[in-house]
């Protein structure tokens, strides 16, 4: 939902403009940031390597987040000599236990979710929920348990009069009857078999205990649509309403977020190398292109208007008009202006 919508750059200098937009092409800017985001949102931190090549961006490298490891060391906080602040001194990756290799910290755009503050990682959206997804898991399991119970439900067998051996035979006879065939047992001597089906009680409810744990996943999420989408939930639309409302602030705010990384981590470098001044923005959305009919609709209410217009301007608008249209612009006759 962050990044879904798309983007577009803004800027009055054109070259630059023309610059990021060309070197997020080529990277494929768009799909990394899809990938990297969401990740963070799930892992709570996202890694991506800015290539140089003499000193200049060139490329950009999407990193595995569950492979990046933080090399760090403890400085001194400023404010408080007796406080030690941990500072990242290198970004390193491992696979299968060994480091492939390592950055120094300008080198990589860290992106997390939620930093706690002065941690180094961030903390994703599953990790509140670890333990309520985990719970949600082995209740399932264990809901299949349950259904297999009530479908099949045990039966004790009673044997009387019945010696050791026959007990054996009888035991291992049953042991081979599969669910779908009847019992036929055969026993010696005197032995009365007898059987007894063992109730599960039914009275046992369990949507209260799935509830719960539903609405704290929900409320951990702190995302509404999924919410909202149960079948099993019922809201006046005020309250969907406000909910929808604090979801999209949140949306928002993580925009902000990583529009401002975003900007100052690749936009700014690669205006700079190239010499020039501004750093285009970007805005999160697709670029808003004005439909052929409202803007023939806007230039016909121009002219259609009391507003005091002069011939030139008129002319100028016509011949907009027709190009629009695709027509040839009216020929080029001398009148006299303002008449």
């Amino acid at each position: 939902m962050i990044v879904g919508p798309g983007y577009h750059t803004v800027a009055s200098n054109v070259e630059a403009k023309n610059l990021v937009d060309s070197f997020a092409e080529e990277v494929n800017l768009d799909g990394l940031l899809m990938d990297a985001i969401l990740d963070c949102a799930i892992c709570g931190n996202a890694w991506i390597e800015k290539v140089y090549e003499d000193g200049r961006l060139v490329s950009l490298n999407y990193l595995d987040p569950l492979t990046m490891e933080q090399s760090i060391v403890l400085r001194r906080a400023p404010e408080n000599p007796s406080l030690y602040l941990p500072k990242v001194e290198r970004y390193v990756q491992v696979i299968n236990g060994r480091v492939v290799a390592s950055w120094s910290p300008e080198k990589i755009i860290h992106l997390t979710w939620n930093r706690p503050h002065n941690s180094l990682y961030g903390v994703g959206m599953v990790k509140p929920i670890e333990r309520y997804l985990q719970t949600i898991l082995e209740a399932e399991e264990d809901m299949g348990k349950i259904i297999k119970r009530y479908a099949a439900p045990k039966i004790a067998w009673m044997l009387e009069n019945a010696s050791k051996d026959t007990f054996l035979a009888v035991k291992n006879q049953l042991s081979t009857i599969q669910p779908d065939e009847d019992y036929v047992i055969a026993t010696t001597g005197n032995t009365k078999i007898s059987a007894e089906v063992i109730q599960i009680d039914p009275r046992s409810r369990f949507e209260y205990f799935f509830n719960h744990l539903m609405n704290g996943i929900m409320a951990g999420l702190e995302c509404p649509i999924t919410f909202l989408f149960r079948g099993d939930v019922r809201v006046s639309d005020a309250s969907a309403t406000a909910m929808l409302q604090a979801f999209d602030r949140k949306i928002r705010m993580k925009q902000r977020k990583f529009k401002r990384i975003i900007e100052a981590e690749i936009f700014r470098p690669l205006v700079r190398q190239e010499g020039l001044d501004e750093v285009p923005r970007l805005v999160w959305g697709a670029l808003e292109v004005e439909k052929f009919e409202d803007k023939v609709r806007k230039w016909i209410g121009l002219l259609d208007s009391k507003i005091q217009i002069t011939d030139t301007t008129r002319r100028d608008i016509e011949n907009e008009l027709r190009r629009d249209m695709g027509l040839q612009p009216l020929p080029e006759t001398p009148f006299n202006e303002g008449r």
